[in-house]
């Protein structure tokens, strides 16, 4: 059996730890474009704020000495599923018994009049930005991060800790949409704030010039570097005239299978289904791209395993110091919603239901029961009688466990 890998990202990575352990001498080749390929993506920030080696972000040595793994430097530019065959931009074709596309996504860089120009234009998506936005930060007095989503106020931390004057210029009403409602990005906001970061809400970068900034409202931001943390798109242009069914990213069904013989998908680059909300979903998650990666490489090596969904929102991380868990439907608006907030002196807590199921919540500050929490939303399990120990947050794991009798 051939195995064929297009992407070398931690989608890539999970599959080909989970066909190593059906077949642990198994052919597998993987072609990348980025060299090197296999880093943790999520660390990228503190590649910038330490003034860190790219080296020490790397996957470790032992993960490539792997029987039958083969790393190939190019770019996929077509799939023909009749001939089993991807074609690279060299002309190179590679075939295959069973191919997994996990070619993630890009940074969306903003069409903002003379921002390409400027040259001082930074994304913070891969390796080698990462490393450009670290040299930057050395000749560098201020700087302005366009969005305010995690990647944006990560990277904005990162330049606060190189010393940079820095402002976060965010076009809706907060920051975090919808990975948290008002409430809680008012009290991130806050935080952040007071650890010397400036954020400028509902505001529109309308052009860059030589000095920075000039925003819609009129007002000029000085930048000596700008981020662009607008989001990204998936990586999926290369397939279009493969027939394979696209939406807004590859379709997937629950075993990552695509629409295509023998093809599967996984990561940033696939479309799955929201466990909450039963619609499609693309998700740009790492832990989300772990799950499909394990489950994509399972099914192509044999050994039958369901992916249930992923959900759009599902975050632990730490923000100027507060922690900070979200997990599911949190932002506000929804009407059938059932809601209750907690709010003291530095911790917010709030819990979504729908009908007697948790659908979403929030931790800030005290997360201890977060992982509670998120397993109910995972699970979706029925509450009955434990509703009252959810929101009163008295609930124990031994309340979860089957009753013996």
């Amino acid at each position: 059996m051939q195995y064929l890998i297009i992407g070398a990202g931690i989608a890539s990575a999970s599959a080909i730890k989970a066909i190593r352990a059906v077949e642990p001498t198994a052919g597998i080749t993987v072609v990348s474009d980025e060299q090197p390929g296999f880093y943790f993506r999520p660390m990228l920030p503190l590649l910038v704020e330490a003034a860190r080696n790219a080296n020490e972000f790397e996957f470790p040595p032992d993960f490539f000495a792997v029987a039958g793994l083969r790393i190939v430097p190019g770019r996929a530019v077509s799939l023909d599923p009749g001939k089993k065959t991807v074609r690279l931009m060299t002309g190179d074709k590679y075939s295959y018994d069973r191919l997994l596309i996990a070619t993630g996504g890009s940074a969306v860089i903003p069409t903002i009049p003379g921002l390409a120009e400027s040259g001082k234009a930074f994304a913070l998506r891969t390796l080698a930005d990462a490393v450009s936005l670290r040299d930057a930060c050395a000749k560098a007095r201020t700087g302005v991060v366009i969005g305010g989503g995690l990647v944006g106020l990560k990277a904005a931390l990162a330049l606060k800790a190189r010393s940079l004057s820095v402002t976060v210029v965010e076009q809706q009403g907060q920051i975090l949409l919808p990975r948290i409602d008002r409430q809680g990005a008012a009290m991130v906001a806050a935080r952040l704030q007071e650890a010397g970061i400036k954020i400028m809400t509902g505001e529109i970068v309308r052009e860059v010039n030589s000095r920075g900034l000039r925003l819609a409202s009129g007002k000029d931001l000085e930048a000596d570097l700008i981020v662009a943390a607008t989001g990204t798109r998936p990586n999926t242009d290369w397939l279009t005239s493969s027939g394979i069914k696209l939406a807004q990213a590859i379709v997937t069904d629950e075993f990552q299978r695509t629409s295509l013989d023998d093809v599967y998908a996984a990561g940033d680059c696939a479309q799955t289904v929201d466990l909450v909300e039963s619609r499609p979903l693309v998700s740009a998650l790492w832990s989300e791209a772990v799950e499909m990666g394990r489950t994509a490489g399972c099914n192509m090596a044999g050994r039958k395993r369901k992916y249930p969904g992923g959900l759009a929102v599902m975050n632990a991380t730490e923000l100027a110091g507060l922690a900070m868990v979200a997990v599911g439907m949190v932002a506000d608006g929804d009407p059938d919603q059932e809601v209750h907030v907690r709010q003291s002196a530095g911790t917010y807590r709030k819990l979504v239901f729908k009908e007697d199921r948790l659908t979403g919540a929030i931790f800030l500050g005290n997360i201890s029961k977060a992982g509670l929490y998120t397993s109910l939303i995972r699970t979706r399990k029925p509450l009955g009688s434990l509703k009252d120990k959810v929101i009163c947050n008295t609930l124990q794991a031994l309340d979860l466990m089957p009753q013996t009798g």
